[in-house]
Formats: structure tokens, sequence, C-alpha cells
């Protein structure tokens, strides 16, 4: 589940580009879709960065 996360943060990405908008409702929906998009961003950067840093090495005293 976690390697489709860039996955669908680039498809929230292209429906926040295309997602036309007229109403009140849909800007609020829009903005919604947007902080999704900036939550799913700070997730994937934190989630990558603890798989790619790994478990640090025990010092031996």
């Amino acid at each position: 589940m976690i390697f489709a996360l860039p996955d669908s943060i680039v498809v929230l990405a292209a429906l926040i580009a295309s997602y036309k908008v007229e109403s009140v409702h849909e800007r609020a929906m829009r903005q919604q879709m947007i902080f999704g998009f900036i939550i799913a961003l700070g997730f994937s950067a934190v989630m990558f960065t603890l798989i790619l840093i790994g478990p640090h090495p025990q010092r031996v005293r």
C-alpha cells in the first residue's frame, strides 16, 4: 500500500488541476482536495525517509 502512495499523489494532483470550479461548493471541494494532497505528500515524504534511513547500528560502549 505504501508504494501506491506516490501514484495516488500524482492522480490527486491531476484531479486538482482539471477540476472546474463554478460554485462555492465546488471551490470547497477543490480546497479539500488540495489539503488532502498536502497531507498525502507530507505523509509520503516522512514514510519514505524513514524507510530509506533505516535503523542505526548500535554503539558499543
